[in-house]
């Protein structure tokens, strides 16, 4: 029995030994990749750097912290993300996937600096595999930047998909997205609306090739190559209001959007109030237009009614059916 207890001492020392040395292993190639990664990054047009990062974890992890880190890119549009301090951490024999902390907050800026948000923390995770990367982030705290300035949110959840085959053809996806917005608050709404958001979801998929490049250099070459922007579903819930919307858009001759859409409205008597406030109807065909919109709508066994129109976007108006019903802006790349 004591040569047994001995033997089997003796073994879980050699184990615990070799696994030591594979866990310092680990932690030394990590840190030694660190400046060819970035320089990587660097060569694909990525902007990548930190002011100082340091490996601990030992012995059931592998921790990465990283203070001053930001990340600049171009694709699938300029933006650039910064953050006083990150903690990635995977274990230490499954190095594809990664939990990420920021307890300190980011700030991203898009489109230099057209938009942005604050948040107070982010965290997720990130795997990748031969198929593709996939980041799961949540960001608590929000609070919106440029043309989204004094929009807030208490969590921005987002899901990304990334292949790792970039896209050969208009079809073949570049990224897809899924985000879900908690608690949205917007500081001026459209009366009757509130201020606040129910609800607010949008899974959308990008597809075609988006070529490393200036952003209107990369939007012209995506739209000619056929790229698409396919919304698989966009989901709103304001007050007693809900619109669902599908469809595809792109970009036109002009760099402007164009596309269809099916879009299913539940209340849409408080949509002809807004119109009216907005003064783009004319109050005595306020009451005209929910008649209109009530006899055209399906009843649903709640006693509710559901209304299915067309939408679509050309020549910067906006159409439900062969009616124009507003002109939209223009957008302005940069």
């Amino acid at each position: 029995m004591r040569r047994f207890v001995v033997l089997l001492g003796a073994a879980v020392v050699v184990l615990a030994s070799l696994y030591t040395g594979y866990w310092f292993l680990v932690a030394h190639q990590l840190r030694e990749g660190l400046e060819p990664w970035a320089d990587a990054r660097r060569a694909e047009g990525f902007g990548v750097a930190w002011r100082s990062a340091e490996i601990s974890g030992f012995p059931f992890a592998i921790r990465l912290s990283v203070a001053g880190a930001s990340w600049q890119a171009v694709q699938p549009f300029p933006y650039d993300a910064t953050s006083d301090r990150v903690v990635l951490e995977a274990a230490p024999w499954n190095l594809r996937r990664w939990h990420l902390d920021a307890p300190k907050g980011a700030d991203i800026s898009a489109i230099q600096g057209v938009a942005g948000f604050s948040a107070g923390t982010v965290s997720g995770t990130a795997a990748a595999d031969d198929r593709a990367t996939v980041l799961d982030l949540t960001a608590d705290t929000v609070s919106g930047r440029g043309v989204a300035d004094g929009d807030s949110a208490s969590s921005l959840s987002v899901h990304l998909d990334i292949p790792a085959r970039p896209p050969q053809g208009d079809r073949d996806p570049f990224i897809s997205v899924n985000a879900q917005v908690t608690d949205a608050t917007l500081p001026q709404a459209p009366a009757p609306f509130a201020q606040r958001i129910d609800s607010l979801s949008l899974t959308t998929t990008v597809r075609g090739p988006v070529p490393a490049a200036p952003l209107i250099s990369a939007l012209t070459q995506w739209r000619d190559a056929g790229g698409t922007l396919d919304i698989e579903g966009t989901h709103i819930a304001w007050n007693k209001t809900s619109i669902d919307l599908a469809g595809t858009l792109a970009l036109d001759s002009a760099m402007q959007p164009e596309g269809a859409l099916t879009a299913t409205i539940a209340g849409g008597d408080s949509i002809v109030d807004a119109i009216v406030t907005a003064g783009k109807l004319d109050p005595r065909y306020a009451a005209v237009a929910k008649s209109v919109l009530r006899a055209i709508a399906e009843p649903n066994p709640d006693g509710s009614e559901t209304l299915h129109v067309p939408l679509s976007l050309q020549d910067q108006r906006l159409y439900l059916g062969p009616a124009p019903i507003a002109a939209l802006p223009r957008l302005t790349w940069r």
